[in-house]
């Protein structure tokens, strides 16, 4: 049995979360996002985890987020049309606590769990 290495760039899944009903109906609202991620090497991951747990750096969930997001899609605006996936969207997106912790778990699930697309 022989081994073909390949290096995988990209990781795409559904990110679920619960939001706030901003009409007030229901408690909670489910949705989704389809995200495409970075896919990193163990070295790599080893650096973000170092690099998030030491109190002297003041590397950020967000700036993570920045780094490794390459797409969102399945955002809607209030009309129902899909917003196409900008800088400006991944900012209203990471600077939203229901959104961000959803990503960022997603995230490192995905690093050592789920099958990439390169």
């Amino acid at each position: 049995m022989t081994f073909t290495f390949q290096k995988i760039d990209s990781i795409e899944t559904t990110v679920k979360f619960s939001s706030p009903d901003p009409t007030g109906k229901r408690k909670k609202l489910s949705n989704s996002l389809q995200v495409e991620f970075t896919k990193l090497t163990v070295s790599e991951l080893n650096n973000i985890s170092d690099r998030l747990n030491d109190p002297e750096d003041e590397y950020e969930a967000q700036e993570l987020m920045r780094e490794n997001i390459i797409n969102i899609s399945g955002v809607l605006d209030p009309d129902g049309n899909e917003v196409e996936f900008s800088n400006n969207l991944l900012e209203m997106l990471i600077d939203t606590e229901y959104v961000l912790s959803p990503l960022v778990e997603s995230f490192f699930d995905l690093q050592r769990t789920k099958k990439a697309k390169n």
